[in-house]
């Protein structure tokens, strides 16, 4: 306003003075200008709110937490100087009043400030509030939604439209489309809220993030308690000192890392178009306060200091294990050896009851499992669950008092370059610390949908099953394999806490891991692929075959269907259909927009539970023996010598009982094998992704690999200790 009213004045003082019409038009608009200048000045910046909390839906399932998390974010707002219009339990028109009242108080240059608690969905790809007296709409009743409920995107635009100078909308609502839960099969809506591109000025944090589900009542008796999501929110948005983006990285952190300790899915998402950092709380922060130590800030600490804190804040947790394994069966001909083997290796503590992360190959077949504390306490282990796509594993230590644990960070966070370090216990030593760099990030194998390690400088022979950390001491991978064809040349891989978090949640509650199945083969669209089917673009995943027993058969996909986009979020290449599909359980409903003859259509697919999908329990873990004697398959591929596992090759070799494979016998010396440094002893554990047991099966996997046109085949290699690593060889 003042830089307008100044521009004015310049403008008159351009007229000749020496006319009339130039005195009384200065004078005229001088008053004006004088006006506009009082005006503006007596408008000082001020801050307003809008918050909502819904629990009493009259057509929708009833919420626990909203009202209470309105609340508590109103009390945190108005010690922040905000003017708070609030409401619970609103119904369409009653929302309506509150808003309008809202947006006539902004004015230009305020600070605005939106928060609502209930339930919300999307449609096309705008988010809608829900008021409690919203209509169950049936299918093509599409319309009840955008006349019955309140646009996020309006609100926002409203907003704006009043001058808001930066505005702030906190949206903590379901993931869930609330229709289906009452019978409602389609609406068009998709599950929960759609991404939000902010528009300038705007910044927008969701409590769930795409694909998630924000389970987050404490109790269905206690409406009184917050939300995990506003526990967590609260206490950060009155830190002095804290950047909005600082805050929203923290809610991330804080809220994934809490789904360890009580049972919820949220994942906050944010989406920021502020220009500059924002502070709602001016001031210092408190000296050693948690809540303000945020991973941008990293690079402002003294490097040795850094990680001296982070050693001394993390030791506590880490613990090392040790694991008995059942006798390797007699060779024929040989007395049979009835000591039991012993493993040592590495695992952390996230629950304070004994939970403890570590690989799923060093505790299986584990007939005793003995955890030693960072005090010398000795305590013994058993098996909650193994994950075998993921190579992880949830042990149970029995404690009397409340251990210390690790908390999960952001591992979107983590880029290329940044500092971490690892704690562990090598060679059954004690604590053992390394530090490095992240060298790259989603690295992928062609495995499955879980190859997005984390790619490390740190290798450290014995640590798989040991904590990656950031500088701020908190987990955001688990290390778990190497990849490389010589100990100098190798890289440590760690899959990241994204995908770890909801695997252990799995494990604690079910002791197995439930994965969403398709059905369906498909590769992603080259260019060449794009133009033989008349598209513009190298986007989507071609459907190439449909399994006549899975749900999308049932569903009616075709051979030569292109998928292109899934619950609203455009698929860009093959990856994208598996990666959400089987992060999702079963009996998930999702919709599938396909292309089919040029033609677009849609398509809703009940996800079945995934065939053979690894999920381990300890029962399981110990079940198929190994092969007998007469058992042995051999062959030769790849200037390899392979066997199937016998008795004998397991007492040649001293391979560990729970490694299961393929034994290399010998490899050919001039051999592309030789040269990555495959040796006797070594056993093929996949190929391409897939489990063998024996050389026919490799043989066929590598058969296929050819078939696909792949130029390397990349191996998962056990050495006799079982720890992993990946190799790539030429099929050429």
């Amino acid at each position: 306003m003042k830089i307008r009213y100044i521009g004015e004045l310049k403008l008159i003082l351009r007229l000749r003075w020496g006319t009339a019409m130039g005195k009384s038009v200065f004078i005229a608009l001088a008053i004006l200008t004088g006006i506009g200048l009082l005006s503006s000045a007596a408008h000082a910046e001020k801050r307003v709110a809008l918050v909502i909390g819904n629990n009493d839906y009259v057509s929708l399932p009833k919420l626990g937490n909203a009202v209470a998390d309105a609340r508590a974010v109103t009390q945190a707002l108005e010690q922040l100087g905000f003017r708070v219009f609030k409401g619970e339990n609103l119904d369409y028109k009653a929302a309506n009043r509150l808003h309008a009242d809202f947006e006539s108080a902004v004015s230009p240059g305020d600070t605005a400030f939106v928060f609502f608690a209930g339930h919300g969905v999307a449609l096309g790809g705008e988010n809608y509030l829900l008021p409690t007296d919203m209509t169950r709409p049936r299918s093509g009743e599409e319309n009840l939604v955008r006349s019955e409920a309140h646009s996020v995107d309006t609100l926002v635009r409203r907003v704006q439209g009043r001058g808001a100078a930066t505005s702030f909308f906190v949206i903590d609502a379901c993931r869930d489309n609330p229709f289906e839960t009452v019978g409602v099969r389609s609406v068009g809506t998709t599950r929960g809220l759609a991404r939000m591109d902010a528009p300038t000025g705007v910044f927008v944090l969701f409590s769930a993030g795409i694909g998630q589900t924000a389970l987050d009542r404490l109790s269905d008796s206690d409406k009184a308690a917050n939300s995990v999501f506003v526990r967590t929110f609260v206490p950060l948005l009155v830190t002095p000192g804290l950047t909005h983006i600082a805050l929203a990285k923290r809610v991330q952190s804080e809220v994934k890392a809490l789904a360890l300790s009580a049972h919820h899915q949220q994942q906050p998402a944010f989406y920021d178009q502020i220009d500059g950092e924002v502070v709602l709380k001016e001031g210092t922060p408190a000296a050693g306060t948690a809540n303000t130590v945020v991973a941008a800030r990293q690079t402002d600490r003294d490097p040795q200091a850094a990680l001296a804190d982070v050693a001394a804040r993390v030791t506590g947790a880490v613990v090392k294990l040790k694991v008995r394994t059942p006798p390797p069966p007699a060779a024929a001909g040989q007395k049979a050896d009835n000591k039991p083997r012993e493993g040592n290796g590495s695992g952390f503590i996230v629950d304070p009851s004994g939970g403890v992360v570590t690989s799923a190959n060093l505790v299986a077949d584990a007939l005793e499992i003995t955890a030693t504390l960072s005090d010398g306490t000795v305590s013994r282990g058993e098996v909650v669950g193994r994950d075998s796509k993921t190579g992880l594993a949830l042990v149970q230590i029995r404690e009397r008092t409340a251990l210390p644990t690790l908390k999960f960070g952001d591992s979107e966070a983590l880029r290329m370059g940044q500092r971490v370090v690892t704690i562990g216990h090598p060679y059954a030593l004690d604590s053992t610390m390394a530090a490095g760099m992240v060298t790259g990030l989603k690295r992928d194998f062609n495995t499955g949908p879980y190859d997005e390690y984390i790619q490390t400088d740190i290798i450290f022979t014995g640590m798989a099953g040991s904590p990656l950390l950031n500088l701020d001491g908190e987990v955001v991978g688990v290390n778990t394999a190497t990849y490389g064809a010589s100990e100098r040349d190798k890289i440590g891989l760690a899959v990241p806490s994204r995908l770890a978090v909801p695997v252990i949640d799995q494990l604690r509650h079910n002791g197995r891991v439930s994965r969403g199945w398709l059905g369906v083969r498909t590769r992603s669209i080259t260019r060449d692929t794009a133009e033989g089917l008349w598209l513009t673009d190298a986007r989507g995943a071609l459907v190439t075959s449909v399994d006549e027993k899975g749900p999308a058969s049932a569903a009616g996909l075709l051979n030569g269907d292109i998928i292109v986009r899934l619950n609203g979020n455009d698929v860009k290449d093959s990856r994208d259909v598996s990666h959400v599909t089987e992060q999702m359980p079963p009996g998930t409903r999702i919709e599938l927009a396909i292309l089919r003859r040029g033609n677009e259509v849609t398509r809703t697919v009940t996800l079945m539970p995934l065939p053979g999908a690894g999920e381990i329990t300890p029962a399981a873990a110990s079940a198929g023996p190994r092969s007998g004697p007469s058992d042995r398959n051999t062959g030769h591929a790849l200037g390899l010598e392979l066997s199937s596992l016998t008795p004998s090759l397991v007492n040649r070799y001293s391979i560990k009982s729970n490694v299961r494979g393929v034994v290399v016998t010998d490899v050919a010396a001039q051999s592309d094998a030789a040269s990555k440094n495959l040796a006797a002893g070594d056993v093929i554990v996949e190929i391409a992704g897939t489990a063998v047991a024996s050389p026919d099966e490799l043989q066929r996997g590598l058969a296929q690999a050819k078939a696909e046109g792949r130029k390397a085949v990349l191996l998962l290699i056990a050495n006799a200790s079982g720890d992993l690593r990946f190799v790539a060889l030429s099929i050429r």
